[in-house]
């Protein structure tokens, strides 16, 4: 009987220590049910959310040098093919953001950034037009910093090898300056665990450079 009671003092002791444990865990975002699980796996290559963190780090910790070497840009793809099966299955993740930063500027430092010019068949270079506006809280009428405006395909995806895009700064402004002379679709990912909506919205560049004024994001 004694040996019963130890045993069952040690596992309320157990179980006391491990709510303290799960209490000193850091918070998640407030919209936990739209992240990605750790345990489900994206893209051709089946990479888990910690295996896409983990490769952005390595290109992190290359060189200049080093992202310009042969099969970076295929590398970048395939990650790329994760992220974006990532965003299709959970949009709102709050961690989607920043990856998408990152692998934006990976491409850059691998020489294919979205700033890359690219030729019709004939030969003839494009035009491109400017597209400017202001990110800014739909109550508060704050800015937002570090929201990330991307220029979609037609069909509404985003290939991040050649999407343009840009990064409001600290008053909620942004500029994409190569964006295509057509009807564009805007994709906006708010700042990483903002809890903001993702927010689209169409534009027409037909015309010249684009102001797309002032775009507020509600609290999803």
């Amino acid at each position: 009987m004694r040996v019963i009671a130890t045993l069952f003092a040690l596992s309320f002791a157990f179980m006391g220590l491990s709510c303290g444990v799960a209490s000193a865990q850091p918070a998640v975002p407030h919209n936990f049910s739209s992240m990605a699980p750790a345990d489900e796996y994206f893209g051709r290559q089946k990479e888990s959310i910690l295996e896409i963190r983990n490769r952005l780090d390595a290109f992190d910790r290359r060189s200049d040098d080093e992202m310009l070497e042969p099969g970076t840009v295929h590398a970048l793809d395939d990650l790329q093919d994760a992220i974006r099966d990532w965003q299709r299955k959970y949009p709102n993740d709050p961690w989607l953001p920043a990856s998408l930063r990152r692998l934006s500027r990976d491409y850059e430092r691998a020489g294919s950034a979205s700033t890359q010019t690219q030729t019709q068949d004939d030969g003839a270079v494009p035009q491109a037009v400017s597209v400017e506006g202001t990110v800014v809280d739909a109550e508060s009428g704050q800015p937002i910093v570090g929201a990330v405006v991307i220029v979609a395909s037609d069909d509404g995806s985003i290939d991040m090898s050649t999407a343009p895009f840009g990064t409001t700064s600290d008053d909620g402004s942004f500029v994409i300056s190569d964006a295509p002379a057509t009807s564009l679709q805007l994709v906006v990912q708010p700042p990483e665990g903002s809890g903001y909506a993702p927010y689209s919205f169409d534009v027409d560049g037909t015309s010249g450079d684009v102001d797309a004024g002032v775009i507020r994001l509600s609290i999803q």
